[in-house]
C-alpha cells in the first residue's frame, strides 16, 4: 500500500434515501470529502447497531495513531516485565499492518 488515508478526524453522517428505506452511512474525512458509503442493514432491529458500528469504525481509526504514538512511547520506557513489552510490540505489529511505508 503506498497512499496514506485520509486525514482525521473523520466523521459520519447517516441518511435515508427517498426511494429505499435503508440507511446509507457517509464517511468523510477531516475536510468533509466522502470516504466511503455504507449502507445500513434492512431489519428495523438491527439499524441501532448499524448508528454503533458507524459512530466505532469513525471511533477506532480517529484514535489509531494516538494509541500508536501510546505504545511506542510506552515500549521504549518499559524495561520489565517482558511479557508486556512483548505484548506492546505485538500490538504495534497488528496496528501497523497495511499502513502507508
Amino acid at each position: 500500500m503506498t497512499a496514506k488515508p485520509s486525514p482525521t478526524p473523520w466523521m459520519f453522517e447517516s441518511q435515508r434515501g427517498p426511494y429505499t428505506p435503508d440507511t446509507v452511512y457517509i464517511l468523510r474525512d477531516s475536510s468533509g470529502n466522502r470516504i466511503a458509503f455504507i449502507m445500513g442493514t434492512r431489519s428495523l432491529q438491527a439499524e441501532e447497531y448499524d448508528d454503533a458500528n458507524a459512530a466505532h469504525i469513525v471511533a477506532c481509526v480517529n484514535a489509531h495513531q494516538q494509541l500508536v504514538n501510546a505504545l511506542e512511547q510506552a515500549n521504549l520506557v518499559i524495561e520489565k516485565p517482558t511479557w508486556l513489552r512483548k505484548r506492546i510490540e505485538a500490538a504495534l505489529e497488528a496496528a501497523k499492518e497495511g499502513e502507508a511505508q
